[in-house]
């Protein structure tokens, strides 16, 4: 499966970018830092960043896909039609 393969190449990336933000642990609303890390991963993905929401909000659009499917793991979506992309 491409989309699979595709995925396991980002693994090593993803799991620094988990890594990184478990070494700098915030405080709910005083979380600037970390705030700063995800607004700049976004925007290097092209996704237009909104900064400065209560404080240290970041809003990017997620755009849904409708389909039916069935939840076939744990964290699966909760309804049966819309999943994020």
């Amino acid at each position: 499966m491409a989309i699979i393969n595709r995925i396991a190449d980002f693994h090593g990336e993803m799991t620094a970018w988990r890594q990184t933000l478990h070494a700098h642990p915030e405080l709910g609303y005083e979380e600037v830092w970390t705030s700063d890390f995800i607004a700049e991963k976004l925007a290097s993905f092209g996704i237009e960043v909104h900064r400065g929401l209560a404080k240290t909000g970041v809003v990017f659009l997620v755009d849904t896909l409708l389909l039916s499917f069935i939840n076939i793991i744990p964290f699966s979506t909760t309804t049966t039609t819309y999943i994020y992309i």
